[in-house]
């Protein structure tokens, strides 16, 4: 099933990021990377729905590839206070790892999610 309009925007952007030491990028970085949005995506922001519908469904066609790809939407993450780079927000972990039910499997999940991520090279079209 091809990506929404906006997961397939999103995903250009990630996956120009990977391979790389460190591709995390912050959900309002993603935002400005991706400028002015035609409707109905106009207006999008770093803490909206629609972006969070967008990643998750470019975690789950990553799961879904074969042969099976990290999820690439792990390198997106939160910015801390002080303005270094943190972990996904806390709707990252039901679409992507569902299984993952405490802190420490959470964790424990991305992490290895993030580790496979950054060294992959993704498909131009999943």
């Amino acid at each position: 099933m091809p990506l929404s309009d906006l997961a397939a925007r999103v995903y250009e952007i990630l996956r120009q990021r990977v391979p790389n030491d460190d591709p995390r990028i912050a959900y309002q970085d993603l935002v400005t990377a991706l400028g002015p949005l035609p409707p109905p995506n106009t207006g999008l922001q770093a803490y909206d729905r629609r972006l969070f519908d967008a990643l998750g469904e470019i975690g789950l066609a990553c799961h879904r590839h074969t042969p099976r790809l990290p999820a690439l939407s792990s390198i997106v993450v939160q910015r801390n206070q002080d303005g270094t780079l943190g972990m996904p927000g806390m709707g990252y972990y039901p679409v992507t790892h569902p299984k993952a039910k405490t802190d420490v499997e959470k964790m424990e999940a991305w992490m290895e999610e993030f580790r496979q991520s950054k060294q992959t090279r993704y498909p131009t079209r999943l």
